[in-house]
């Protein structure tokens, strides 16, 4: 703070150089050159010694980020297989002999027994390199020095390769659902009533009821059924089919919370028909649970997760079971990291790479479901 005695030495000193220019050039020349003198390295011990004194004040950095992630989801529907460099997946399929007979036994022993026949078939499949593109990045900010692009660029790298492997899971799934034909890949036995097993499994439910484009009770119906039609002992394995979770939109959430009205989208106004549906009634407990916790976990004895997911357009689920849709073969030994650098560029490259493959039978088909809403 300025006070009597300070402003009267300043305006002194004004004075004295007012009348002793030569004095001031001689002081801003001593001034300069003392500051010639004064090495990159002490300048810096300067600053740490004197950075905590009160002349300074002390920066604190906020980093601010905008980024919204994306969800990974497809990848789940396969088992994920991991192989040694040497090992080759060879998927067998073997299919059952329908041909076998039951008689009365006679005296003599009756008649001919059926042999049995065994049918097997074998595919071998090749794995393939997958890779990203070469991302380059700044060795050194040549203000402020080593600021780890390589580590920034590398986590990077890795949740997008992880992203594009997920895309193709996704692709993979659009091509296993069909609109009919189901039937003809599981092998029915000849007494199975045909009607009694889905010959499709994918739905299009966008014409039940006149909710187009949004999840109901009879739309709910419908999913569980296709699972209630292999929830017995009908699976090979003798383990049933059973729903393990549906994945749609984030934008469907609020279907399920309207299951939580009393009488779901009723409109007493009447201006709203779309809307006007009293059959989307369940009972006072699932209400309540839906209106405490925002989730439907259980419904007609089946129990199920939901998943919004930010990457899956409104309209579509796709609805996951207890059992892999097909393997993610893959050799964790041969997944890399290149990595190269030019100092005199100040500049260096990445690029990540797997070898894998996605297989999915005919005979897994069945274990998914894609509905159209």
């Amino acid at each position: 703070m300025l006070n009597e005695q300070s402003i009267k030495r300043m305006i002194g000193v004004a004075e004295f150089l007012h009348h002793n220019p030569q004095r001031l050039v001689q002081d801003l020349s001593a001034m300069l050159e003392e500051r010639k003198q004064v090495t990159p390295e002490q300048r810096s011990e300067w600053l740490r010694e004197n950075w905590r004194t009160e002349e300074f004040a002390a920066a604190v950095l906020f980093n601010v980020l905008k980024e919204v992630e994306a969800h990974n989801w497809a990848l789940g529907f396969f088992q994920n297989t991991p192989l040694a460099d040497n090992e080759w997946p060879i998927v067998q399929t073997e299919m059952k002999d329908r041909g076998y007979k039951t008689w009365y036994l006679g005296e003599h022993g009756g008649k001919p027994k059926h042999q049995h026949v065994p049918r097997k078939t074998h595919v071998q499949y090749l794995l393939e390199q997958f890779a990203t593109e070469w991302v380059e990045y700044q060795l050194k900010d040549l203000q402020i020095g080593d600021v780890n692009e390589a580590e920034k660029v590398q986590n990077e790298l890795a949740n997008e390769f992880l992203r594009a492997i997920d895309r193709l899971a996704g692709t993979m799934l659009d091509a296993i659902p069909k609109t009919s034909g189901l039937r003809a890949t599981l092998g029915l036995h000849k007494d199975v009533v045909a009607a009694n097993i889905p010959d499709a499994n994918k739905l299009d439910l966008s014409a039940v009821g006149s909710n187009t484009g949004k999840i109901s009770l009879e739309k709910m119906k419908r999913i569980l059924d296709y699972f209630g039609r292999f929830a017995s002992d009908v699976e090979v394995d003798r383990v049933p089919l059973a729903i393990r979770a549906l994945f749609l939109s984030s934008q469907h959430t609020r279907d399920f919370w309207d299951f939580a009205d009393l009488v779901t989208g009723w409109d007493v106004t009447g201006t709203h028909a779309d809307f006007e549906d009293p059959r989307n009634v369940v009972p006072s407990v699932v209400r309540t649970e839906i209106w405490r916790s925002g989730k439907l976990e259980q419904m007609f004895g089946y129990k199920f997760g939901i998943v919004t997911r930010n990457t899956i357009a409104s309209g579509k689920i796709r609805v996951a079971s207890n059992k892999p849709i097909g393997w993610y073969f893959n050799k964790p030994s041969m997944a890399a990291t290149y990595r190269e650098e030019n100092v005199q560029k100040n500049q260096g490259r990445m690029s990540s790479s797997v070898v894998h493959c996605f297989v999915s039978p005919d005979e897994w088909c069945h274990r998914m479901v894609e509905v159209n809403l």
